[in-house]
């Protein structure tokens, strides 16, 4: 491949349309007319629609300018087809991909400028492999590249806005959002907006309080407010939340994911196998308590909303300090309120913010002190 010729193919899409995109401005910008510029979607979630892809990729990239000059700029842009899911494992989508590599080889040398870019890549297939040896190839890994690529990001977009962010701030972010790049990047930008008028530093302050957690945006202040404990700053949280919903199902299913993570977390910080580290979890007292756990739990690196150990580590320190404020055995017994909940959800489907509100009342009204 030559400097005309580039591809980013990568494990999120969000990363590898990102680095494309740097690609192919300047390249836009250089363009001799609009006329000469296509991109062209490679998203497909049939075999037809691959080969739609992969067909008008072939005509705009072969086709002249419509007003003569034979360069163009091509973008086939947001392959889907290329990974190891149903689709690109049929055998259309296989033979499209091996249409598109011979596409590529004959366009080498080619006066045009050619820019693919997809994800997820299966990196056991021949293309890719392929691919991959070739000048002007750019290989996206955001699972190897964890923290750091997400702090690039971050930072990226702070920097573009004259802004910067304070360490232990990035470091409640990524918690809050599981480490999501493209959450960030929209969070980021909400937070800059938000900064008083000569501010010029987002705050852990800021990021705590205006940031909900990932995909909890809609009941995470409801099940946060719950689990501090004051009854009316729970019910308040409530109104609000059934002020646009109906539907408590998801709300529900949050409380009772965190409480069992609650639940661990507590009973692991009181045996002394967790240890805290400021407001975070001991990464390796984390990581032996996962070795412990092993027998038991299977693949205790596997993410699930209620495995403790695949949490982060700032994340389970928060839940953690919020269970020792609790007696173990309250927990216990919000998670018996939070089963009779759902059925009573089930009977009463019409009504399920006075059900909530009335788990409120059961959970965190004072208990009458015996005389």
């Amino acid at each position: 491949m030559s400097d005309s010729l580039r591809m980013v193919l990568g494990d999120d899409e969000f990363l590898v349309d990102r680095r494309a995109g740097e690609i192919f401005k300047p390249w836009k910008e250089e363009a001799v007319d609009e006329y000469s510029v296509e991109i062209v979607d490679g998203r497909a979630q049939t075999v037809d629609e691959a080969v739609t892809a992969v067909t008008r990729f072939a005509e705009s990239a072969q086709t002249d300018s419509l007003f003569g000059g034979g360069a163009k700029t091509v973008w086939l842009r947001n392959l889907t087809f290329l990974g190891d899911g149903r689709l690109g494992q049929s055998a259309g989508a296989k033979q499209e991909v091996e249409r598109l590599q011979e596409l590529l080889k004959g366009m080498a040398g080619s006066e045009s400028k050619i820019l693919i870019s997809g994800a997820p890549v299966d990196r056991r297939r021949s293309f890719y492999k392929w691919v991959s040896t070739q000048t002007g190839f750019e290989g996206i890994d955001a699972k190897k590249a964890g923290a750091a690529a997400f702090q690039q990001v971050v930072e990226d977009e702070c920097k573009s806005a004259g802004v910067t962010l304070s360490r232990m701030a990035l470091e409640v972010l990524r918690a809050k959002l599981n480490g999501e790049i493209r959450m960030a990047v929209e969070e980021i930008r909400k937070l800059i907006t938000a900064l008083p008028e000569g501010k010029k530093e987002i705050t852990e302050k800021q990021v705590a309080e205006e940031v909900p957690e990932f995909g909890e945006p809609e009941f995470f202040e409801a099940a946060d407010k719950f689990f501090r404990g004051n009854l009316g700053d729970a019910l308040e949280a409530l109104r609000r939340h059934f002020f646009n919903q109906k539907e408590g199902r998801p709300l529900l299913s949050n409380l009772m994911n965190r409480n069992r993570l609650m639940i661990q977390a507590r009973v692991l910080s009181d045996s002394g196998m967790l240890k805290a580290s400021g407001r975070r979890v001991d990464a390796a007292s984390l990581k032996e308590a996962a070795a412990w756990a092993e027998p038991w739990y299977g693949d205790t690196s596997k993410k699930t909303p209620v495995n403790v150990f695949a949490q982060n580590p700032f994340y389970l320190g928060n839940l953690a300090e919020a269970a020792r404020r609790i007696p173990l055995r309250r927990l216990f017994d919000f998670q018996t309120a939070f089963v009779d909940t759902f059925r009573e959800m089930v009977n009463r489907p019409n009504d399920h913010e006075a059900v909530f509100r009335e788990l409120a009342v059961r959970c965190l009204a004072p208990t009458p002190k015996r005389r």
